[in-house]
């Protein structure tokens, strides 16, 4: 298998589809591993279109799955069009695929209608391989359209008429593949699976579709417009993708389905086609089709257009004790870890890097509850949350080469006595938060930021050095800390609340031209000794309420700033 990607390299390359004027994409795929990747559109409404009486369009969901194929195989992708806006004066558009309710006759004069985002999806002959749900039309103001994907669409405007696995709700008009349409100004049902629900909701669609203006006395289901009410948004379409179950329910035998698979809705935080993380997709849909590599159950991305690789993680439901990575994969360097790549994988106890691989991405081993050591080599970034919540790790020596470590990286790692830094510039928003048992770090004088709440609740972290690069110090950095010594560099900024709890604080030194704003130092009560020099600004209350407590000054000037001396005259 790996040998014939090699003779047909059109299958080792990444396909990316949006929206064109054409409503559907076919590719013919050679025998391989293939990620399979589809991005909901995105329903109308404030969010995408100038109106100040609508609510916003229910966001787009995200399916993702792993798909193995032993024979030459054909697939057709449909990428959903974002909702748009119909009034009497509209045309529809006529670019990329549309699946989302439409209008039934009638269209009622100076009113908008707000059309639901299309679904995104794959499908193998009439078989759908996955699926991600288009958002709901907007309603009036303050009625948002329900979310796109998931196992079931969102509801909207009190309707419980989300898509779901096996139906659309009676009442909203929606169906298989397509969402309910609208008889009245407000929003019609996303596309999906199953498609959601509108307010009297129709299945009408392109034969009935007309232009005309409809009158107030008008018939529409039997009701006409004097009793039906303007204004209710649309609720979403669900997500689908063929597990292997699904699969064995079906009366088929081509041995295709998708692995490692799931389908999220568009209320929950997804990675978007460019790499960045949002909830829910906006826009119109998108789909991508990814090559990849298996070795020792490890998944890798393989693809021509790249120079180099990135892990996806394992392989189906496989976990491994001990991840070690390649240096490279079929000549291709392995460089980084995708994000939520082992998140959750509590069976690793050790991790070790190779030395070219350069990022770990957001939220990585995140939950890995069982990690121990890790071996980081020449690892230069980690990102977000990527160690977040795990309990055993004791001990962490990172990388001379490391530049940076993300927002949450080791939050609650609540295990972790000793941090040993070669150097850094970068210590992310609660970095190391919630590490109860640290005792032992040493922060490298290259350092330049550390994030607000990077070390609070260390309660056993006793004694820290802090480079005079970083400034300002922020806010609850050191917050309810068992430090029992501060000294703050010449220059240095502290800011409020920086080490506002700490109980154990007994010393505090100022150097030449330290600014220390207002409650820095709140809830400190058993400081007993402030030792500051020459040109320090203290604001009012930097301290709070001290038991006993003596100040010495050990500068040359006899200049004391207004401000220091009020600060001083409430110790």
């Amino acid at each position: 298998m790996l040998f014939f990607c090699f003779l047909n390299l059109n299958s080792c390359k990444i396909y990316n589809f949006n929206i064109t004027d054409k409503w559907r994409e076919t590719i013919k795929l050679n025998p391989w591993n293939y990620k399979l990747e589809v991005w909901g559109g995105e329903g109308a409404g404030s969010n995408n279109f100038n109106c100040n009486d609508c609510g916003a369009g229910g966001k787009g969901g995200y399916s993702v799955g792993y798909l193995n194929i032993s024979t030459k195989t054909e697939l057709y992708i449909y990428c959903g069009r974002q909702g748009y806006v119909m009034n009497s004066s509209s045309e529809y558009p006529n670019y990329g695929y549309s699946n989302g309710g439409h209008l039934c006759p009638s269209l009622r004069a100076n009113k908008n209608y707000y059309i639901g985002g299309s679904s995104s999806f794959i499908v193998l002959g009439e078989l759908t391989l996955i699926e991600a749900g288009g958002g709901g039309g907007a309603g009036s103001k303050g009625r948002n359209g329900g979310f796109g994907g998931g196992e079931i669409g969102g509801s909207a405007g009190g309707l419980d008429y989300g898509g779901t696995q096996n139906s659309s709700h009676k009442d909203g008009g929606g169906q298989q593949r397509y969402g309910g349409s609208i008889w009245i100004p407000g929003g019609s049902g996303g596309g999906g699976y199953y498609g959601g629900g509108a307010y009297k909701g129709s299945q009408c669609w392109e034969s009935t579709r007309t232009s005309n203006i409809g009158s107030d006395t008008d018939d529409m289901q039997g009701h006409s417009y004097q009793e039906l009410e303007e204004g209710y948004p649309g609720c979403g379409g669900s997500g689908y993708v063929l597990t292997k179950e699904k699969y064995e329910s079906l009366d088929i035998s081509n041995g295709v389905y998708l692995t490692d698979a799931a389908t999220i809705g568009g209320n929950e935080s997804i990675r978007e086609p460019d790499g960045t993380y949002s909830v829910g997709h906006s826009g119109s849909g998108y789909a991508r089709i990814t090559p990849y590599e298996i070795n020792n159950y490890i998944v890798y991305r393989y693809d021509d257009a790249y120079k180099d690789s990135t892990v996806f993680g394992f392989h189906e439901e496989k976990c491994l004790e001990i991840v070690e990575f390649e240096e490279r994969i079929r000549g291709k360097v392995v460089t980084s870890i995708e994000n939520e790549a082992f998140k959750d994988k509590e069976c690793i106890k050790e991790v070790i890097f190779s030395p070219m691989i350069k990022a770990i991405g957001n939220d990585a081993f995140k939950n890995c509850k069982s990690l121990k050591n890790v071996i980081f080599s020449n690892v230069e970034s980690i990102g977000n949350g990527c160690f977040e919540g795990c309990i055993s790790l004791n001990r962490i020596e990172f990388s001379p080469n490391l530049e940076s470590i993300g927002e949450y990286g080791f939050f609650n790692c609540n295990s972790l006595v000793e941090v040993v830094f070669f150097q850094a510039i970068s210590i992310g928003k609660s970095c190391f938060e919630n590490c109860t048992n640290l005792k032992y770090i040493n922060i490298p004088p290259q350092i330049k930021r550390i994030g607000e709440n990077s070390f609070r609740n260390c309660l056993n972290l006793k004694f820290i050095h802090l480079s005079a690069q970083i400034s300002p110090i922020p806010s609850y950095s050191f917050a309810s800390t068992g430090l029992e010594y501060v000294k703050i560099s010449y220059s240095q900024t502290v800011m409020s609340n920086a080490f506002d709890n700490c109980a154990n604080l007994q010393k505090v030194e100022f150097l030449d031209y330290s600014r220390i704003m207002s409650n820095a130092f709140s809830n400190c009560p058993n400081i007993k000794t402030i030792v500051f020099n020459d040109y320090v600004t203290m604001y009012e209350i930097t301290f709070g309420e001290l038991n006993s407590c003596k100040v010495y000054y050990n500068g040359q000037s006899d200049y004391c700033s207004e401000q220091t001396k009020k600060a001083l005259q409430k110790i």
